[in-house]
């Protein structure tokens, strides 16, 4: 039975009265959430260390791949110091689960008193800002804090004087910047010293480009509202001597040959070039004045471009002059064809002058393939790798593929390797083969080997024989008919 206070209704005033019960109420609250506490204590999930659920926490604001792709939701981390009193005590002594400030759904903004109640239980800690539609005091917020942000992405902000005042902050430990839409005009230079990754989006870019600093590794530009100049952007990317992977998007102008190009710029640091763009005289040009004989270029046309006859001669005519700028002897071949892209790769080396073709599957035919690679050289060529062998290839092409060591078909064997292995034919093609490597054909393909096999034991009498014939995830295939030809492998994964 509870021990109530004893009084007289008469003797007390009515207010004084309610004012005991509800502290009895308020202690008897107490006692039982005490109890329900203590009782809680028991379960298994109460007995993980304060140190480890610390961890946990401090987990699921580690990133998987770039900072801020897998970021949690602001209320995620609100949720988390709701489970219990000891998981809400152990929350607010991790500073590092309130670092960032986010709004994975773009619906809903994230509001100043979250954004305040994330800055506050941070403490000291580097700071990940990802906002959608921000609102000018939620970023008036961060201002503040921005000598502890780390990571920082803007997208579809409107706010440019906000954004000016919070961008020339100083930001020592900055190191990752992605912003959309307008940007302020005030160059950033200096101001954020560690400055590794910019990605800029749907922007206007007038002669420079802004926000530059030399620091930076990764630059991104997507789809900028205003179209750069080759030079312009030559003379931008010579002030960034540590760049190593450069990603453009529609960033060309498309007014032709370019007559006068920029002195030649080493970045020798370049890796990646990923270009997706339709204007091949800029794009060419732009890439001939680098000198960056280890980055893996790939230049793909966009899906929704139209690709015609003359798009694929300019083209053409747009990366020959490339490699007139840019000497280098075409030694590897890979085309192929395949949902969603056709693709040409190029290169002279594993790690050298890599250039890589990309076009929508269904714009290109046979004829075109063929207009396309019309103007690579194939007398230094050594190894081709294809699902696709157009005839125009091999009469145009591969007569003067003198050094050809290694060729590998994908999806099936088309009768024109078999017309070129012919010695037969008025011209001898690939007299200097020595590997044939075949892979993943079928019962229909695998029926016309008979002919592939003919034509290889007349090769081996006259002493064109290859060295290896090597069939992988071939199961329809019966390699045994070829071991009194050649040396022959099957390898089913």
């Amino acid at each position: 039975m509870v021990d109530l206070p004893s009084f007289s209704t008469y003797g007390l005033i009515l207010e004084d009265a309610y004012k005991k019960l509800d502290d009895k109420i308020a202690q008897l609250q107490e006692r039982l959430c005490s109890l329900r506490t203590f009782r809680n204590s028991f379960a298994p999930i109460s007995k993980i260390p304060r140190e480890l659920l610390s961890k946990v926490f401090s987990h699921t604001q580690e990133y998987s791949g770039l900072p801020l792709q897998d970021n949690m939701d602001v209320m995620t981390r609100f949720f988390v110091s709701w489970v219990s009193r000891d998981w809400r005590n152990t929350a607010l002594a991790t500073p590092s689960l309130w670092t960032v400030i986010s709004n994975k759904n773009k619906k809903i903004p994230v509001q100043i008193d979250l954004a305040e109640a994330l800055l506050i239980r941070s403490s000291n800690w580097s700071l990940s800002v990802d906002l959608f539609h921000p609102s000018p005091d939620v970023l008036h917020a961060c201002r503040s804090h921005m000598p502890r942000v780390q990571h920082l992405r803007l997208l579809s902000s409107p706010l440019i004087e906000e954004l000016d005042q919070l961008l020339t902050q100083p930001a020592p430990l900055l190191t990752f910047l992605d912003l959309d839409g307008d940007l302020p005009t005030n160059p950033l230079l200096g101001v954020h010293p560690h400055l590794r990754f910019l990605k800029i989006s749907n922007t206007v870019i007038q002669k420079a480009l802004p926000l530059i600093a030399p620091t930076i590794t990764n630059l991104h530009m997507i789809n900028p509202a205003q179209s750069i100049r080759v030079h312009h952007f030559v003379n931008a990317l010579a002030s960034l001597p540590n760049l190593s992977e450069l990603v453009l998007v529609k960033c060309f102008l498309g007014e032709g040959p370019v007559d006068s190009r920029p002195e030649q710029i080493s970045l020798l640091d370049l890796q990646v070039v990923s270009i997706t763009d339709t204007h091949g005289y800029e794009l060419f040009s732009f890439l001939g004045s680098f000198d960056i004989p280890q980055a893996a270029i790939t230049v793909t046309w966009p899906e929704k471009g139209k690709v015609t006859v003359n798009v694929l001669q300019e083209f053409s005519a747009s990366l020959n002059r490339y490699q007139g700028a840019i000497p280098f002897q075409t030694r590897h071949l890979e085309m192929k064809r395949g949902d969603p892209h056709f693709s040409l790769d190029i290169s002279s080396g594993p790690m050298q002058h890599r250039c890589s073709l990309r076009f929508p599957e269904e714009d290109i035919s046979e004829e075109e393939i063929g207009d396309l690679c019309e103007f690579l050289s194939f007398e230094g060529l050594q190894t081709l790798s294809t699902s696709t062998l157009p005839l125009y290839i091999v009469e145009h092409n591969l007569q003067n593929a003198g050094n050809i060591q290694r060729i590998e078909f994908h999806g099936q064997l088309p009768r024109e390797l078999t017309w070129a292995l012919d010695l037969k034919r008025k011209v001898r093609f690939f007299s200097t083969l020595k590997e044939l490597v075949i892979c993943d054909i079928g019962e229909e393909t695998a029926a016309r080997l008979r002919y592939l096999r003919k034509a290889l034991a007349d090769r081996r009498a006259a002493g064109f024989g290859l060295a290896r014939l090597v069939f992988v995830k071939c199961r329809a295939v019966d390699a045994s008919q070829f071991e009194d030809v050649v040396d022959v492998v099957s390898v089913d994964d």
